[in-house]
């Protein structure tokens, strides 16, 4: 099989190849960004938030962060009005 060598079609369709990647780029990220904003597609949402928008799922974050402690007992306390204004 011969084919054209990759450097002579670079050199020769440098631009084509540039823009073309470019253009996919750009319609792979339009059609990303309606499904997360019109379709509401929560894989595109999450891939939205991760990786625009720096957040990470409860899995991602480090082990070393201490448990919250457990609530043993709430009580209400109700402390009467006092009848002086």
């Amino acid at each position: 099989m011969g084919g054209i060598d990759p450097k002579t079609l670079r050199k020769h369709f440098h631009r084509e190849i540039t823009e073309g990647r470019m253009k996919a780029n750009m319609l792979v990220a339009r059609t990303l960004y309606e499904k997360a904003t019109v379709d509401k597609d929560v894989t595109a949402l999450i891939w939205w938030t991760k990786t625009q928008m720096g957040w990470k799922a409860a899995r991602d974050e480090p082990k070393d962060v201490p448990e919250p402690k457990s609530v043993e007992k709430i009580e209400r306390v109700i402390v009467p009005a006092s009848s002086n204004p």
